[in-house]
């Protein structure tokens, strides 16, 4: 869910969601894809 918001509020960049959830790009972009985001 943090994620879906975070994605929303930086209207789908990834590298800017994975800085204001202080996670890395590769993190962000894995967890999409084990949740079926993509």
């Amino acid at each position: 869910r943090l994620i879906l918001t975070a994605l929303a509020n930086t209207r789908g960049r990834r590298i800017e969601a994975a800085q204001k959830l202080g996670i890395g790009r590769n993190t962000i972009t894995r967890k999409i894809q084990d949740l079926g985001l993509e």
